[in-house]
């Protein structure tokens, strides 16, 4: 030691400390995070989380789908309290309500909080959710995990990102929390080995959106076959992220794309050397033939092609080592689109459509929560030009806004056209059931949950209301209606009569500070 040199023992306790901290980091500094795992097994669509997979519940040949759109907490809210009114409902012949019916939960950003954990605790976990992420100031959690120095210090690394601020707190509210295990949840952790088809009830549908190609990303294994990436291994929190991935507010969630010129390791390895998937070649096939046509089947023709570049090669290099997953509400807000295309395709050999054909399915319900904002402005009131976050604000609000009610309209006349087929419309009912404050009649009501915030902090009220107003738009929508009429005596009763409901949504209207209007 030099003379005038200090000890490290001599250093400080906090200067220590610190001292260590930079040292980590800066091991670190030079590695971006790694989310997803190969995978080390062959692909087969018999095994994996896939969307086909959807055993019996509870009602008799009924599929029960539940989408929830994105908006943070105001979202989160009004899908909690649409799956609550749900489960309000019992079925005859034992305890199941209609919450344990739900087949598929399909999400997108803020919607998928109460989607996932769901899908992750059961009908009969759901109720926690209220307190341990409803009421929570997730705003201030984000702000102290992000600004704290270790935080800042860990985000001037590659090793951090800003969107792990959100993967952090997703996993301590609501994936790390009793019932589930303190080490936090991974795709895995849905298997049921009591289940029919080995999965818990019901299958979860998270989605983002594939940042350069602007498409939905579906978190399920058929997704990730095209990656050769393992969902199973992925933790549940970075899925939910992803969803909720709001542009430049938070980085995206990246995920490596393990994928080599002629397919997967692990299926060459096994002497498979079936590359592309079967539906991609299909499609292709169909194309040649001229059974589909991109003028006429753009949407299907569209999917094949970006699916086709995950594994495109370019000098004997994939064109695309990474994909890089932004908000779903970029492509989709609804979440309507993958559930919808598992209804209507026969792209795989395994599809729902064949339980249509059997007879084994004759009934749907489609459900929707839509909690698309429309906040008033006074942005037209003044000439002064816009600042850049009110022009950021508008164009990504009015890109989500147009895709959802593209998604909308597409999903009434795909659901005529299913009705239509000649194989199906015989036996077949479809009901469709929304949640959507554009369905409120009081102006003032339908302005006040239009300016709940996008925000993951909302007033306790607020979130109050959102719940008391989800149950009450289901039992006040005309297709829920009908659909309970055709259950009979498989429900025990309706759980809230239509003048009750009538009166329920008056009071989540007050709660928002919207008296009834005089012609009410």
């Amino acid at each position: 030691m030099t003379a005038g040199s200090t000890p490290l023992t001599a250093v400080p306790k906090h200067l220590h400390r610190l001292l260590i901290l930079f040292t980590v980091l800066a091991v670190s500094a030079c590695a971006y995070p790694t989310r997803n795992a190969p995978l080390e097994e062959p692909i087969d669509q018999d095994r994996g989380y896939r969307g086909y997979q959807v055993d019996d519940g509870p009602l008799a040949r009924t599929l029960v789908i539940v989408t929830v759109s994105g908006g943070g907490t105001r979202a989160a809210a009004l899908g909690y309290g649409a799956m609550q009114a749900l489960a309000n409902v019992r079925l005859r012949g034992g305890d199941d309500t209609l919450l344990h019916a739900v087949d598929i939960v399909s999400s997108v950003s803020g919607g998928s909080v109460p989607a996932a954990y769901l899908a992750a605790v059961g009908p009969e976990g759901l109720p926690a959710m209220e307190d341990a992420f409803l009421h929570q100031d997730g705003i201030g959690r984000l702000l102290w995990r992000g600004l704290n120095p270790y935080g800042l210090a860990q985000l001037s690394t590659p090793a951090v990102e800003r969107i792990d601020m959100l993967i952090r707190w997703f996993d301590d509210a609501l994936f790390a929390a009793e019932p589930l295990p303190s080490e936090g949840i991974t795709y895995a952790d849905l298997r049921d080995p009591d289940a029919p088809n080995g999965w818990r009830r019901p299958f979860l549908i998270l989605n983002a959106a594939d940042m350069t190609q602007e498409q939905p990303f579906a978190f399920h294994q058929d997704q990730f076959d095209l990656l050769c990436s393992d969902l199973e291994q992925l933790p549940l929190s970075v899925g939910v992220a992803a969803s909720a991935a709001f542009p430049v507010a938070l980085s995206p969630v990246t995920l490596v794309n393990y994928t080599e010129p002629g397919g997967c390791e692990a299926q060459r390895a096994a002497g498979d050397d079936v590359w592309p998937p079967a539906w991609i070649g299909r499609i292709d096939t169909s194309l040649e033939n001229g059974t589909i046509s991109p003028r006429t089947h753009r949407a299907r023709v569209r999917r094949a092609r970006v699916a086709a570049s995950y594994y495109q090669v370019r000098d004997g290099e994939l064109v695309r080592p990474y994909i890089h997953l932004l908000d779903g509400g970029i492509a989709e807000n609804l979440g309507v689109a993958e559930p919808l295309r598992l209804l209507t395709t026969r792209e795989r050999t395994l599809n729902l459509l064949s339980r249509f054909d059997r007879g084994d399915i004759n009934r749907v319900l489609f459900l929707v929560v839509n909690a698309r904002s429309d906040a008033a402005t006074s942005l037209d009131r003044s000439k002064a030009t816009p600042g850049m976050l009110d022009m950021l604000n508008a164009t990504t609000g009015s890109a989500i806004d147009n895709a959802t009610y593209g998604t909308l309209e597409g999903l009434q006349q795909q659901i005529r056209s299913l009705m239509r087929a000649p194989t199906l419309r015989e036996q077949l009912t479809v009901d469709t059931a929304y949640v959507d404050f554009d369905l409120i009649d009081n102006s003032r009501c339908r302005q006040a949950f239009r300016d709940v915030a996008t925000s993951w902090t909302l007033p306790e009220n607020e979130v109050h209301a959102l719940i008391r107003l989800a149950e009450a738009m289901i039992w006040l929508d005309p297709g829920f209606r009908t659909f309970t009429t055709r259950l009979g005596d498989e429900m025990l009763g309706p759980a809230m009569s239509e003048p009750a409901a009538r009166r329920a949504k008056t009071t989540a209207c007050r709660m928002v500070g919207a008296p009834p209007e005089s012609a009410e």
